[in-house]
């Protein structure tokens, strides 16, 4: 990004599908309902000014809460089902 000069305005969202449950001993498949198969990672760079930085949030993120993001930070409207 940096190489093609659109890091500074460029927002950065990683994320992660929910794996991390098999490195439990125990764990069961992302099929149930547990709160570590519900919660996803969830990083975002926002070059925007104003914005936060480095700051970790507590609050839980899940797969269908990133349309919705995304979209929000690309500033794009969202469709009625958000």
């Amino acid at each position: 990004l940096e190489d093609l000069n659109v890091f500074a305005n460029t927002c950065v969202i990683f994320t992660s599908s929910y794996g991390h449950t098999y490195e439990s001993p125990n764990a069961e498949p992302t099929r149930t309902l547990r709160e570590a198969s519900l919660r996803v990672p969830l990083i975002v760079r926002d070059p925007r000014p104003g914005t936060a930085r480095g700051e970790p949030r507590d609050a839980t993120v899940r797969n269908l809460d990133l349309p919705a993001t995304i979209l929000d930070y690309a500033r794009v409207p969202r469709p009625a089902a958000y």
